[in-house]
């Protein structure tokens, strides 16, 4: 057994899962590369099991960890999607919904530069949609995301702007307002 689905195994309460879904959970813990699709049976596995974890400190755990293994930014992902789970479904207005422990534990146990730097090389991997993470980083006061997601996925701030209530769409053209796609946004509008 590898060491990073050992430390998954020590906070799940294995009798909540049926082994056929251990099996889903071990395979995609041990196996998943860098670009490897994020499963969706791993997401109804937690649908239907969402007590069966404790997943902020695992989240801070691997967090910690993950310029050691690529197994910890697999349980990132997989961290991230039960949180997304257990607090609102994936997709439209995540922010309002709920939170997303994962996201938080990791922010409140870093220095700021050191969050930064590791969130800039996850955010391609996360299993959140792009709108859903630029409202949940616009919650949060997190700006240098919600910069970088303006010129990596424009679509994503796009439909952000589309879902935002009227102070976090006022935040977000204040975060992009010398930008093309303020402009854009600016002019969709008129």
């Amino acid at each position: 057994m590898c060491r990073s689905w050992s430390l998954i195994a020590s906070f799940l309460d294995l009798s909540a899962f049926e082994k056929r879904e251990l099996v889903t959970l071990e395979n995609y813990a041990r196996n998943a590369e860098k670009d490897t699709p994020f499963p969706h049976r791993i997401l109804s596995i937690y649908q239907e099991r969402r007590s069966g974890i404790e997943s902020g400190f695992l989240s801070g755990c691997a967090f910690l960890a993950v310029k050691h293994s690529l197994r910890f930014e697999i349980i990132l992902r997989m961290m991230a999607a039960v949180n997304t789970v257990e607090r609102a479904p994936l997709g439209r207005n995540l922010r309002r919904r709920g939170r997303n422990l994962m996201l938080e534990t990791c922010m409140g146990i870093a220095e700021e530069a050191w969050f930064d730097t590791r969130m800039e090389e996850m955010e391609d991997m996360l299993p959140i949609p792009d709108e859903g993470y630029v409202l949940y980083c616009l919650d949060l006061g997190y700006r240098k995301a919600v910069e970088r997601m303006a010129v990596k996925c424009p679509e994503g701030v796009k439909k952000a702007a589309e879902e935002a209530d009227s102070g976090l769409y006022r935040e977000l053209m204040e975060i992009i307002r010398d930008t093309g796609l303020c402009r854009e946004l600016q002019g969709s509008l008129a």
